[in-house]
């Protein structure tokens, strides 16, 4: 292999460095391959690591060929913290033409055709149980909640996982989940990609703020708007 590639999203937010398993800076790739990274998020405007963790980092990234970075203040915090010059680009979701998600959601195996709200929901509470309740009931439209896809799910995880919600959760592959959303009527979602396919596909959404506001900034940026709640 002549490349590699680091993907997007928050892969170098310090605080999910080591759950990563300290992989994404590519210290274990050899100095004489091309090293990329390409719309990384640090999953904030400051750096919130130690700084042995941001030495090291900085060690490592310095040694990439390209760094590109989907927040736009993200390229000043590369600057700063790890002295390297990144370009902004656009998170790899808005690259290629919706046609590409309808072709992969036909591979579906479950496909719901019923009116339906779509709701993927990464953080559980009342809060959140409460307005999909209000949602369902204003819309007059069933719910297809969707959550983080789990790791070899076995029926305690999924059991656990449930109890979290009011309404059944969904565990599905992507295709499925795709499907499910671009066939809604509406999507609820507290999930930076949740709002960014309802935007690609233009559908009436909710956006539930409760998370780290600072990827969802990328989108008030990109679009000059965001509905939120």
């Amino acid at each position: 292999c002549e490349s590699f590639l680091v993907g997007s999203d928050q892969l170098f937010n310090a605080d999910l460095y080591y759950k990563f398993g300290e992989m994404v800076t590519l210290d274990w790739v050899n100095d004489n391959h091309r090293k990329v990274a390409y719309a990384a998020s640090f999953g904030h405007s400051v750096f919130w690591g130690k700084e042995d963790l941001r030495a090291k980092m900085a060690h490592d990234i310095q040694k990439f060929d390209a760094f590109s970075v989907r927040e736009e203040d993200g390229v000043a915090l590369a600057k700063r913290e790890f002295g390297i010059d990144a370009t902004h680009v656009l998170d790899p979701v808005f690259l290629c033409d919706k046609e590409c998600y309808v072709e992969l959601s036909k591979n579906a195996t479950r496909k719901n055709d019923n009116p339906h709200i779509f709701a993927y929901i990464l953080d559980a509470n009342d809060e959140n149980n409460k307005i999909l309740e209000l949602c369902s009931k204003k819309k007059n439209l069933e719910v297809e909640l969707f959550s983080e896809m789990l790791f070899k799910p076995t029926e305690k995880k999924l059991e656990l996982e449930q109890e979290k919600f009011t309404f059944e959760l969904r565990q599905a592959k992507i295709e499925e989940r795709l499907y499910s959303l671009i066939n809604s009527e509406f999507i609820v979602a507290d999930s930076f990609h949740g709002i960014c396919f309802a935007i690609i596909f233009e559908i009436l959404y909710l956006f539930l703020l409760y998370r780290v506001i600072y990827p969802y900034v990328y989108l008030i940026n990109l679009f000059g708007y965001i509905s939120l709640k």
